[in-house]
């Protein structure tokens, strides 16, 4: 089974997002969202909703996560995961079957779960060792949430689905990015008493 390719989806800040393609990507999975390079890593997040006068105002996970996922199928070897890690320069991928996310597999599988255990990479496949079940929230659950999510899972990875079509993924450095720069505009706006 090939892993779906990933479809450009229209960006729409407030509204439900509209997916193209069709069967060909059950997965809905988005890329070439409009968002500013970075110069510090190469993401730059969207700017969230305007402040409130009384606060920090809400940041959502949409505000923060990652659109362009890289999925893998589970009945792949973690030879080809490692691979396909590699030449993205990311730390995990989205284990999707059928459709729908069932894992989590991160760098730190890979290392504790084969590299430690001397088992070989060709022959062990990604549902062995995946993280499973994954934590998911929606794009509209708000930082604050999607951080209690992580600490209970005890994670720091999260997929954003939709009607359970992954729409992005959150990591822990996103949401940290998420509350500084929230805080640094709360900030500049002079909000956060001295």
């Amino acid at each position: 089974m090939d892993v779906p390719r990933l479809l450009r989806v229209s960006e729409v800040p407030a509204a439900p997002a509209v997916r193209r393609g069709g069967p060909a990507d059950p997965v809905g999975l988005r890329c070439g969202d409009g968002r500013n390079d970075d110069p510090r890593d190469g993401v730059n997040f969207q700017r969230g909703p305007p402040l409130s006068p009384r606060g920090l105002g809400l940041v959502f996970v949409r505000d923060v996560m990652t659109r362009q996922v890289i999925v893998i199928d589970p009945d792949r070897t973690i030879a080809d995961a490692a691979k396909r890690m590699a030449a993205k320069k990311i730390g995990g991928l989205v284990v999707v079957e059928h459709g729908r996310p069932i894992g989590l597999l991160t760098d730190r599988d890979i290392l504790w779960n084969v590299t430690a255990k001397g088992k070989n990479p060709s022959k062990v496949l990604v549902r062995d060792i995946m993280t499973s079940p994954v934590a998911t929230v929606s794009p509209l659950t708000t930082l604050r949430a999607a951080a209690r999510v992580m600490l209970e899972k005890k994670t720091r990875w999260i997929v954003v689905t939709r009607l359970e079509n992954v729409e992005g993924i959150v990591t822990a450095s996103d949401l940290t990015q998420g509350f500084l720069e929230a805080f640094a505009r709360a900030s500049k706006r002079g909000v956060l008493s001295k």
